[in-house]
C-alpha cells in the first residue's frame, strides 16, 4: 500500500521510503519473516526490522506489494498436504526456498530475492567502510 509520503513509513520513527527499492536496499533493513494468509497468499505479511540505531522497530508489508520484484511462474495448486512439501510456509522465520510447484512458492522466490539483495548491500557498505 502507498501512503502520500511514499511506499512505507517506518511505525516506530517515522521514516519514510519513497520507493519499494528505496525500502529493499537500505541497509538498516532486514527480513524477518513471513505469514501466510490460507486463502490467498498475496494477502499474507512480509516481517521486517528497521535496524537504524534510535529506532529498532518491526513492520510488514503485504506480499501484494513486493510482487513486481519476482518474474516468475505463478502456480495455482496448492500441495502444503502433499507428503514431500517441507511446510516452510508454516513457519513465520523460516527462510528457505520451497521449489515445490505449489501456489505459495513465488513467495519462497520473493523472500530468496530481498535476502540476496540484503546480503548484497552489506557487502557493498562493508567494502565502502572496508
Amino acid at each position: 500500500m502507498f501512503w502520500q509520503g511514499g511506499f512505507k513509513v517506518c511505525p516506530g520513527c517515522h521514516h519514510v521510503w519513497v520507493t519499494c527499492d528505496e525500502m529493499l536496499y537500505d541497509p538498516t533493513v532486514s527480513l524477518l519473516g513471513y505469514q501466510i494468509h490460507f486463502l490467498d497468499f498475496n494477502r499474507g505479511l512480509f516481517y521486517f526490522n528497521h535496524n537504524q540505531s534510535d529506532c529498532k522497530s518491526t513492520f510488514t508489508i503485504p506480499v501484494k506489494d513486493l510482487e513486481d520484484i519476482y518474474d516468475g511462474p505463478h502456480y495455482k495448486i496448492n500441495k502444503m498436504a502433499d507428503d514431500d512439501c517441507p511446510l516452510y510456509c508454516l513457519r513465520r522465520t523460516e527462510m528457505r526456498n520451497c521449489k515445490q510447484p505449489c501456489e505459495g512458492q513465488f513467495v519462497r522466490e520473493i523472500i530468496e530475492i530481498i535476502n540476496k539483495i540484503h546480503q548484497d548491500v552489506l557487502q557493498s557498505v562493508q567494502t565502502e567502510v572496508g
